[in-house]
């Protein structure tokens, strides 16, 4: 293939697949030029390149540079250095990238990651031809349908690349192969080119993280959610969170942390990260051999998976609860202070605890006057007929609960006035309209939001 071919039939790649617009036709033929150390061409009227050309047509280009001493070394390191800064002077630059996933995110997150991970094969980042190399079967055991690969994706290094690695001064930029800074990073040769590679910023938990793809394709669209601090991973209350989160944002996704794991490969433990992707393992297709149960938690499905090593599945309706048993989980408390008030009654949770010999305690029995409590025109009403006060009413509603309440005044009166409901009694009619007030929220606080529940497991 000649070159100035080879120059046309890439730009035609770049324009199919929307790395460049017509317009930029000209400035991405003169970036490529620039690359190639080239004063100029001659491009053929029509060309087309289709990706199962692109590796053909990139070899012909790097045979070139190679023959005219731009590339120096005629190794598989230094001629990936060599096409990735090609591909990177066509790739779009990171804000265009961020803009156009988040514009599809905010309609569907499937379709954004869709793209996302086309964008990414197309600009070479993941190499279609060598993901194909991979070898892939699947095997039937007593655990179920096991998958086999072997990688071949991954390029060895040569003789040269290693002593030249030798030469080279002491580098810490990036610090890691997963650090932010690799985006847009021309590479040396013990570390990979990244010019065509962007990442797309994802807020996991309340924390800025950074979501990316696996040059290497393990299993279909392996993704890989980056902190944006090199920090080390670990297994701790707020990573639970994390990937529950992450799971609520990108429901058609799994993903998991293998930071505890005593092997895990060439998995970069430094720098804390999840690995997830669009695939169904074995694992989650096991059955459940043994059903198991935890006090506090009947709402959460829990169950030992046939499997070679320990598995415990959990199934729960709201993340929270899955952050919360495992925070949680060692001893049964007698008494559970719980925000319990009219607009807030609490009647499973106290149903719950009743069934585990647990005392429930009211927190916040007036709700701290929110929402209106003290004029709440069924609460004054029902403080005329009883000819007691709104506060009176409420405790003495809790107290017809069996809900503990100790409510909180600095005033005299108050005081006496909190005590003084144990002279009267709501009749059930009563009882029942002021269960109408109830509201499937809190006055303070989302607990159904798994960082509130890190939050709050921190008060101690």
């Amino acid at each position: 293939m000649e070159r100035d071919q080879a120059i046309a039939k890439l730009i035609s790649y770049a324009l199919e697949r929307k790395l460049i617009q017509p317009s930029e036709k000209l400035w991405a033929v003169n970036a490529l030029l620039e690359v190639l150390e080239l004063d100029g061409c001659t491009l053929p009227e029509s060309a087309s390149c289709g990706a199962e050309e692109l590796p053909q047509v990139l070899d012909a280009l790097l045979d070139d540079a190679y023959a005219r001493g731009v590339l120096k070394e005629n190794s598989i390191v230094y001629r990936d250095l060599f096409d990735t800064k090609l591909m990177g002077a066509l790739t779009p630059r990171p804000a265009q990238v961020i803009g156009k996933f988040q514009s599809l995110r905010e309609k569907d997150p499937k379709k954004a990651t869709d793209w996302y991970y086309r964008f990414s094969q197309d600009t070479n980042y993941i190499r279609r031809d060598r993901i194909a190399k991979d070898v892939q079967w699947k095997t039937d055991t007593q655990y179920g349908e096991l998958d086999i690969t072997i990688n071949l994706s991954k390029p060895e290094k040569d003789p040269k690349a290693i002593a030249a690695a030798r030469n080279l001064p002491a580098s810490n930029y990036p610090r890691c192969q997963l650090c932010a800074e690799n985006e847009g990073y021309a590479g040396r040769v013990n570390h990979p080119a990244r010019q065509n590679h962007r990442i797309v910023p994802i807020t996991i938990n309340g924390s800025p993280w950074f979501l990316q793809y696996s040059p290497y394709v393990y299993y279909n669209e392996h993704c890989i959610c980056l902190n944006r601090e090199h920090v080390p991973m670990k297994i701790d209350r707020s990573c639970f969170a994390k990937l529950l989160d992450f799971v609520g944002q990108f429901p058609h996704y799994f993903v998991g942390s293998n930071a505890d794991l005593p092997i895990v490969g060439g998995s970069i433990l430094a720098h804390d990260h999840f690995q997830g992707g669009r695939y169904t393992f074995a694992m989650e297709k096991a059955p459940v051999e043994t059903t198991i149960s935890f006090p506090g938690y009947e709402d959460v499905r829990a169950g030992i998976v046939k499997w070679p090593m320990s598995v415990i599945r959990l199934t729960a309706p709201q993340p929270d609860r899955l952050v919360d048993l495992i925070l949680h989980n060692e001893v049964v408390p007698a008494v559970n202070q719980v925000e319990t008030h009219p607009f807030c009654q609490q009647a499973e949770a106290a149903a719950v605890m009743a069934s585990e010999g647990v005392q429930i305690e009211s927190w916040a029995p007036f709700a701290e006057g929110r929402n209106n409590l003290f004029g709440n025109e069924t609460l004054v009403s029902l403080a005329a007929k009883y000819r007691k006060s709104v506060a009176q009413v409420v405790l003495r509603w809790l107290i017809q609960r069996g809900v503990v309440c100790i409510p909180k005044s600095v005033h005299a009166e108050r005081i006496a006035e909190n005590f003084d409901v144990f002279g009267f009694a709501l009749d059930a009619e009563d009882m029942a309209v002021i269960a109408s007030l109830d509201r499937p929220e809190s006055s303070f606080l989302d607990h159904r939001d798994p960082e509130t529940v890190e939050w709050l497991s921190n008060l101690h």
